[in-house]
């Protein structure tokens, strides 16, 4: 089973959000994005996310050998053209910063739960996931192109049975 998400759990990417940082979406109040926001928000992803995770362990149980996959979030904040203040100097800092603990966050749960994780961020934007990632997302700079997925294939064949 593979488990692709949290894109849109971002503080700047929520509907609803814990920051109040984009009651105008998609213009974001970057500076609004503190440390303690990015802390809060991947709480509450993790929490949902552990969730997640267990009921499908849980639903697993007795049967074959359960073979998890996370995906973490890659940064498609750098770069993007599309939305407005995105890719601005103001973007980068809580971009990254929040990127790199929701990465953290579900590479801690696949561990826990007995998956692997499939590091996107890193693998799109870089060894230090500071770089911008437009060869993977379609024009939206959001979604994945083909060579995004063909990337993601190669990173979870990487990760072995």
């Amino acid at each position: 089973m593979t488990v692709t998400i949290g894109i849109n759990d971002t503080p700047w990417n929520r509907a609803t959000t814990l920051c109040h940082v984009a009651p105008q979406y998609p213009f974001i109040k970057w500076m609004h994005i503190t440390a303690k926001c990015t802390a809060n928000v991947t709480h509450e992803y993790s929490s949902s996310l552990a969730r997640v995770l267990h009921n499908v362990t849980t639903l697993h149980q007795g049967k074959r050998r359960l073979l998890l996959r996370l995906t973490t979030v890659y940064n498609a904040v750098l770069g993007d053209q599309v939305d407005p203040s995105w890719n601005s100097p103001k973007a980068v800092a809580p971009a990254i910063q929040a990127n790199n603990a929701f990465a953290q966050a579900q590479c801690a749960l696949a561990a826990r739960y007995g998956g692997r994780c499939a590091d996107m961020l890193h693998s799109m934007n870089g060894p230090g996931a500071r770089g911008d990632a437009a060869r993977y997302p379609a024009s939206d700079h959001t979604h994945l192109n083909q060579r995004g997925h063909q990337l993601t294939a190669h990173v979870l064949d990487r990760l072995g049975i």
